[in-house]
């Protein structure tokens, strides 16, 4: 089923949320259904909404999380220089419908990703500070405050995340880092409210998504090895442990990107 008309031709979708009852999109977008748009869009279940920039005082929306009912966005102020483009203000932004009410300053640039848990909303990208406090990355948001995810050498993680996801108490995540907190973590790592953990020897190449369902953990990407041995088709996989071979998963022909899958399991998921 077709959503209305749909974004303009030849453009990005970056980040798409629901809050229960509306869709919200994020992207490169400049049109939606043929309505003008500032690449933010709002599905309301019949028809898009645009709201212009302006009505944002210019800012543009980086990402977004359904945090209980309602949206939370981070909302990203740039100016363009020679050198390239510099941050001048960002906020957490909650959106209830279309209504907007901006919740904090935060200041961080490149808030790329935020994924909601029942700690609160776990925000990463290219920062190491947030509202004045020097979270490193990832930044947990309890709906008051910021505060930093682990300690060690890097606080948090030793170069950001490009995926979240969630499973119960725990928050994992997987991008271009080596370290998470004080443990060695290649690329992938679990965060359980208190520390981080490996997972086995970690991925051995990039990861483009991870999903949860119930205690498993998927992970899509571009790596032949994930906690082991190398594999050439998909593996379940427990804590630093491989149980066996699994199916190989036949990806689309134009996903080039998603040649591997893995599964992990654990009853302390």
């Amino acid at each position: 089923m077709s959503v209305g008309g749909g974004v303009g031709d030849g453009l990005s979708v970056f980040g798409i949320a629901s809050d229960g009852t509306n869709l919200f999109v994020t992207g490169s977008f400049r049109t939606v259904d043929s309505i003008p748009a500032d690449g933010f869009a709002i599905w309301d279940g019949t028809h898009w909404i645009a709201p212009v920039a302006e009505s944002r005082g210019g800012l543009e929306v980086e990402a977004l999380t359904e945090n209980g009912g309602e949206m939370l966005a981070s909302e990203v102020g740039y100016n363009n220089t020679p050198s390239g483009r510099q941050l001048v203000e960002q906020y957490l932004v909650q959106y209830r419908g279309t209504n907007r009410t901006v919740v904090a300053r935060g200041d961080a640039g490149g808030m790329s990703l935020m994924k909601r848990s029942r700690d609160g909303v776990y925000c990463t990208g290219d920062f190491r500070a947030v509202g004045g406090v020097p979270t490193g990355n990832p930044a947990l948001w309890n709906g008051t405050n910021w505060s930093k995810v682990g300690g060690g050498n890097f606080q948090g993680l030793s170069a950001q995340a490009t995926c979240l996801a969630v499973a119960g108490t725990n928050v994992y995540a997987a991008g271009a880092f080596q370290y998470a907190g004080e443990v060695a973590a290649n690329h992938i790592a679990r965060w359980e409210g208190a520390n981080w953990h490996a997972l086995g020897t970690g991925i051995d190449g990039s990861v483009v998504q991870m999903a949860t369902l119930g205690d498993e953990l998927f992970v899509v990407g571009a790596f032949t090895s994930a906690g082991g041995p190398a594999r050439n088709q998909c593996c379940e996989m427990e804590w630093h442990k491989l149980v066996r071979p699994g199916r190989r998963v036949e990806w689309p022909a134009d996903c080039h990107q998603c040649d591997r899958a893995v599964r992990f399991r654990g009853s302390d998921c």
